[in-house]
């Protein structure tokens, strides 16, 4: 296994992805304090998913997808400095290599961002099934014992384990790739 860490020297271009992205995310913490103490707090909580009076459930799923995105940026995307210096690492030689690197990132919060719409989905229609049965809606404990036991379940899996060496190394995934060291982003003959 390669050792990742001269993929993070420190030169031009690493330290100013390194300041971009801890900036982005101290702005999302601080989008997210203000969001706070603000009137749409309730928009994120699980409790409150339906939309107010006089909103749409398009607008109450616009701001919890936000604030999820917000969340990420905050929390998750500090995370993927390891990754994203390793593909940087990857892509050195091409001139389109700050694009890329953005590209990654760009995708990276969509993917996540598609993660909270499904979270969103997924707990609307749980709420919509507790609220028909009275059981469930009585025994909501059930709901997180199931949860629960379903990830306990998940960390005994090969796909756990085969992801958790994927993410541990992102160096397996991308180095070695003549798709991303090689294939122009746009072709010779379109750029201006």
């Amino acid at each position: 296994m390669k050792d990742v860490a001269p993929a993070l020297r420190p030169d031009g271009e690493r330290v100013l992805l390194l300041v971009l992205l801890s900036g982005l995310s101290a702005l999302a913490w601080f989008a997210l304090w203000r969001w706070g103490h603000s009137p749409y707090l309730h928009y994120t909580h699980h409790a409150h998913l339906h939309a107010a009076p006089g909103e749409g459930a398009l607008f109450a799923a616009s701001i919890f997808v936000g604030g999820w995105t917000l969340m990420t940026v905050a929390m998750m995307l500090p995370t993927s400095l390891p990754l994203l210096a390793v593909f940087a690492r990857v892509v050195e030689r091409r001139r389109d290599r700050p694009l890329l690197v953005g590209l990654v990132v760009v995708a990276y919060l969509a993917v996540w961002a598609a993660v909270g719409v499904l979270a969103y989905a997924l707990a609307l229609g749980i709420r919509g099934v507790a609220a028909r049965t009275p059981w469930l809606g009585e025994h909501g404990w059930v709901l997180g014992a199931v949860t629960l036991v379903g990830a306990g379940l998940y960390q005994f899996t090969r796909l756990k384990g085969r992801c958790l060496d994927r993410c541990r190394s992102p160096s397996i995934a991308l180095e070695g790739s003549d798709a991303v060291t090689r294939a122009p982003l746009i072709p010779e003959n379109r750029r201006p």
